[in-house]
């Protein structure tokens, strides 16, 4: 599966990974919506890591964002939808 980031994500079922950005979980759409300067970097954890840290949720994988304003400063001061509206716009 592909769209308009480019981002392919190889989709079996509708098993999607667990996704996270900057520390707080997303939606996979919403981390389509991500716009793409802001990202700092991504970290793919697959099979018994991905387990053994989110449990159940990570069973089919987790997508590590970080967004270059976390990543500068070290912190994440912001939280619930905040960080995902100040992060997703495009």
């Amino acid at each position: 599966m592909s769209d308009s980031t480019g981002i392919k994500v190889k989709s079996d079922l509708e098993k999607y990974p667990l996704v996270i950005l900057d520390g707080i979980e997303i939606t996979y759409e919403e981390m389509t919506k991500i716009n793409p300067d802001r990202i700092g970097s991504i970290s793919v954890l697959k099979d018994q890591s991905a387990f053994a840290l989110y449990g159940e949720k990570g069973k089919d994988g987790v997508i590590l964002i970080t967004t270059k304003d976390t990543k500068s400063t070290g912190s994440q001061n912001v939280t619930g939808n905040d960080k995902r509206d100040s992060c997703c716009r495009f």
